[in-house]
């Protein structure tokens, strides 16, 4: 994600793997501490659902709102047409380095 790292937004990728590694480790310590009597599960894996839910909103608000061309301000994560780009070609955008269509900025050039 050389893209990110430039544009010093490397976190916003991070958030989709704490959104991933939530889900199953949060469904897990439910089980346990409805075992040991510490939280019922339902609210355990409520709690779990909505922070899991939470990172992923936060993930896509980041994502397409956030990375946007240093030089011209365009925003990196749409079209032409305002709509948004489906995340795994952004992501290979992203690696690929793909310049910025406006004004052809590249992650490659200094920020």
């Amino acid at each position: 994600m050389d893209t990110l790292q430039k544009l010093n937004k490397s976190w916003i990728s991070h958030l989709e793997g704490v959104e991933i590694i939530i889900l199953p480790s949060g469904i897990v310590m439910s089980f346990l501490l409805a075992y040991l009597g510490i939280l019922e599960l339902p609210v355990g894996a409520g709690l779990t659902f909505i922070s899991s839910f939470a990172f992923a909103i936060l993930h896509h608000l980041a994502v397409y709102n956030l990375v946007c061309c240093p030089e011209c301000g365009k925003n990196l994560a749409k079209f032409k047409n305002g709509k948004n780009i489906p995340i795994k070609q952004l992501y290979s955008g992203f690696e690929k380095c793909s310049p910025c269509k406006p004004c052809g900025w590249t992650a490659s050039k200094s920020v």
